[in-house]
């Protein structure tokens, strides 16, 4: 058995390297120059983006970033990303200013972590839906009249929590 201190034979050394070891460092380098290529190309694209969005920045020079961009940095793109730079270099040739996005939805204003979102699409409630809101209502109504009649110490009183449930539970029933 070899001691500790038994240095790697020198006979093991070329035969690693020559097996795997040289082929693990090259696809390691390999790696590094695309997600270098990648991030460049959304370095250039984002500078683009930013040209459009200067008024100070004639058409030609915003043309000759899109041209660029599309010529040298679309490696690893996405398609829509590609697509809005060939439509934007169309655009600038004609002169034309960047279309915005057709947008339905108001911009909405920050607010708090803790906040729900607010609802962007007006959904139609289903029937299940409704009959769940129906009931919940009915549940919400039957417990402030029980809340009431406990607090009451005559029959009026108890009386007038009846006639407040069953106004409550008329709500329930009509279609908001």
């Amino acid at each position: 058995m070899p001691s500790p201190q038994t240095p790697l034979a020198p006979s093991l050394l070329p035969a690693f390297t020559r097996s795997g070891g040289v082929a693990a460092l090259v696809s390691l380098l390999g790696c590094g120059a695309s997600i270098n290529a990648v991030y460049e190309g959304d370095v250039r694209f984002e500078h683009c983006m930013a040209l459009d969005a200067r008024p100070d920045v004639g058409a030609p020079q915003r043309r000759a970033c899109w041209d660029e961009w599309l010529t040298f940095y679309t490696f690893g793109q996405t398609r829509d990303r590609i697509e809005h730079a060939a439509r934007r270099r169309e655009g600038l040739a004609k002169s034309e200013p960047p279309k915005a996005a057709a947008s339905t939805v108001e911009p909405v204003a920050p607010m708090s972590a803790l906040v729900p979102p607010p609802r962007l699409l007006a959904v139609k409630p289903t029937a299940s839906a409704v009959s769940n809101a129906n009931a919940m209502c009915a549940f919400r109504c039957d417990d402030a009249a029980r809340v009431c009649a406990r607090a009451c110490a005559d029959l009026a009183c108890a009386g007038q929590c009846e006639s407040q449930s069953a106004r409550c539970l008329t709500g329930c029933a009509t279609p908001r």
